[in-house]
This record gives structure tokens, C-alpha cells and sequence, in this order.
């Protein structure tokens, strides 16, 4: 099986995440962890698509959500012209393609009863570029805007990366 995992981070923590879901698919699969920025737009010859990043403003980053936090936080990389709302905008992937979605968010109580946050939102996204979602959107969760991630959330991704593999399965079971 082969796959790929397309995120977005801003502090580093969907990093780590994605990162991690790599290590957990590694044990059945041969996996390519990707910047969005560096992600091609055609995607092909994939068993299993993972795709995600954070939460800002309650949904998937925007531009001018990405040059707020670069403004409001000394930690912020400059802001990047793409990012996963972007790249699955011009994304070619042939239909049918397997994915799972995540992201990462603010561990607040009016932050987590909101249910659109940028994993539902990325995963309708790729259902309308012709993929199929094997998994509901998983979410992991920051201390702060700026992490670090919870404890215990890098061990759940690698968890997480491993169900993905035999949800994925192959062409024929799909």
C-alpha cells in the first residue's frame, strides 16, 4: 500500500501529527509525509490520501487567517499564499482515491462543542475532488493557539495511522 500525508502546520503540532499517522501506516504501507507547500496538485498512484492541519477561526486557515497569526505570534513562520483550502482547490486525484482527515485544535470547551472545525471542512473538500473518506475527521488536541500538543496525542496519531491501514485495505475491498 502506498501512502500519502499532506498537512499544514503553523507552530509545528499538525507536523508532529502527521508525522506520527505516518509512523503508525509505516507498519503496513510505504508513506510519504508532505508540506502542503511542496504538495503537487495531481495526486495518482496512492492507496490512501491523509490530509490536515489546524483550526483557525473555527475552520480550515485562510490567507488572512495565516498573516493574523503571523502578526499575533513571535513563533509564526511568514504566511504561506497556500495552504490545504488552496491546494485541494486546484487538486486532481482520481476518484474513489481513499482519504482520512485531521486537525489540530484549542483543547477549550467552546472550541470543541463547535463541529465544523478545519477536518470536516477538508474532508468535504476532498469528497467533492472525487475522493471517498474511510474514517470520521479526527482531532487532536493544543494546550494553546501555539501548542504544545496534548500529552498523549502523538500516541494516539500513531494509533490512528495504524486503523487507517486496515480501514484502507485494498482497491477490491473499497
Amino acid at each position: 500500500m502506498r501512502a500519502l500525508i499532506v498537512y499544514e502546520s503553523l507552530f509545528g503540532n499538525a507536523k508532529s501529527i502527521a508525522e506520527a499517522i505516518g509512523d503508525g501506516l509505516r507498519t503496513g504501507a510505504d508513506v510519504q509525509v508532505i508540506d502542503v507547500r511542496s504538495a503537487h496538485e495531481t495526486v495518482d498512484h496512492i492507496d490512501l490520501l491523509v490530509v490536515g492541519g489546524p483550526t483557525h477561526q473555527l475552520g480550515m486557515t485562510r490567507p488572512a487567517s495565516r498573516r493574523q497569526a503571523e502578526t499575533q505570534y513571535e513563533e509564526a513562520p511568514p504566511a504561506a499564499q497556500t495552504g490545504l483550502r488552496e491546494w485541494i482547490g486546484e487538486l486532481q486525484l482520481p476518484a474513489g482515491t481513499a482519504a482520512a482527515v485531521f486537525d489540530t485544535r484549542l483543547n477549550h470547551p467552546s472550541v470543541l462543542r463547535v463541529l465544523d472545525h478545519a477536518a470536516r471542512t477538508t474532508g468535504r473538500m476532498l469528497e467533492h475532488r472525487g475522493a471517498h473518506t474511510i474514517a470520521p475527521p479526527q482531532r487532536f488536541l493544543v494546550e494553546s493557539a501555539t501548542g504544545p500538543l496534548l500529552l498523549h496525542e502523538i500516541d494516539r496519531a500513531r494509533e490512528w495511522g495504524q486503523t487507517l491501514l486496515s480501514l484502507a485495505g485494498t482497491p477490491a475491498q473499497r
